[in-house]
């Protein structure tokens, strides 16, 4: 494992900015485009939050005098490419719509079949496309977090999904994020006939990436958990380990974990929660004695970081590992 990449990511992490969240909802066309984006969400995930953030931003930029709008927009970083806003009122239940992703951009249009009404990029920032404050999103973090509580385990996995490593012991192949060391393997022991979530001390590596990132986990661990706010403030709670895990789920991140080092008592390892639509990673870090490896009842210790925006992450690997181009990436709904 390259350790210094991960060592790396520790020291830079209170650097990064922070940036906040939320939703919003439209009624352009009585509602019935707002229903065609939510229809396609599964394969456009930024669709609705784009469609969101436009259908708002463009009915406030309405309402201000020219100069005011000048200035709102050059600050955001917001541009009309075509059309103009003169045209909104054509927008109706028939209009077509496309959205496209690049460079850490959305872009947005709007058309009635040749006329081109607008034409929307912005900045795929979380702040900007959700409105919020760090204030509201801090409190809105540690609230939802520290009341969610998750019981139920996921639905096992199917035994035909696993990639056999050894005698008795599988793996499920997951994702890697920016390097082979940071990703979502789980890995499964054969017992009686039956496939089981690795948990001991003889697989300590294995065992620490099965409790950060499965809720199928059959143990009750929990996380004493410090928050870095901004302004250099803290937060710190005790949170059941699936609770975190089902957060990160319910907010449309993905769970990766990598494995800084393998001390004398306890595993290192890190855990970033990606939301790759609001552009943001929470970065825990934490530790796993040796000890609770294969018991039923703990806490771990864990040291979040909040909204670490994507583009700062993926400089930081692409630093490491080369960079990577991403093509512009269109759809449309008509």
């Amino acid at each position: 494992m390259r350790k210094p990449a991960i060592q790396t990511v520790r020291m830079l992490l209170l650097l990064f900015p922070f940036i906040a969240w939320g939703q919003q909802t439209g009624n352009w066309g009585t509602g019935k485009l707002r229903e065609s984006v939510v229809s396609v969400s599964s394969d456009i995930p930024y669709a609705l939050v784009a469609y969101d953030f436009t259908e708002r931003y463009l009915t406030q930029l309405q309402s201000m005098p020219a100069a005011e709008r000048k200035s709102r927009m050059e600050r955001d970083d917001v541009r009309i490419l075509q059309g103009g806003l003169h045209h909104l009122n054509l927008i109706d239940e028939q209009t077509a719509m496309n959205f496209s992703e690049r460079e850490n951009r959305y872009t947005v249009s709007f058309a009635n079949e040749s006329l081109l009404l607008i034409e929307l990029s912005f900045p795929a920032s979380c702040r900007l496309l959700t409105g919020m404050n760090l204030k509201e999103l801090e409190n809105a973090f540690v609230s939802e977090l520290s009341t969610l509580r998750y019981v139920e385990p996921s639905v096992p996995l199917a035994g035909g999904e696993l990639k056999k490593l050894a005698s008795g012991y599988y793996m499920k192949t997951g994702d890697a994020y920016y390097m082979e060391e940071i990703n979502n393997h789980l890995y499964y022991e054969e017992v009686k006939g039956n496939k089981r979530l690795v948990f001991s001390k003889d697989h300590p590596a294995e065992s620490v990436f099965n409790l950060l990132l499965s809720g199928e986990m059959d143990c009750d661990l929990s996380v004493d958990l410090t928050v870095r706010r901004y302004g250099l403030k803290k937060d710190r709670f005790t949170v059941p380990l699936r609770s975190w895990i089902k957060y990160a789920e319910v907010r449309g991140c993905r769970l990766y974990a990598g494995i800084e080092a393998l001390d004398t008592d306890c595993v290192k390892a890190y855990v970033f929660a990606v939301n790759t639509v609001l552009k943001y990673n929470h970065v825990m870090n934490v530790e796993v004695p040796y000890a609770l490896l294969g018991e039923k009842k703990g806490t771990i210790a864990g040291d979040i970081t909040l909204f670490v925006p994507t583009h700062n992450i993926s400089s930081l690997f692409g630093e490491l590992n080369g960079e990577n181009t991403t093509p512009e990436k269109k759809t449309g709904i008509k």
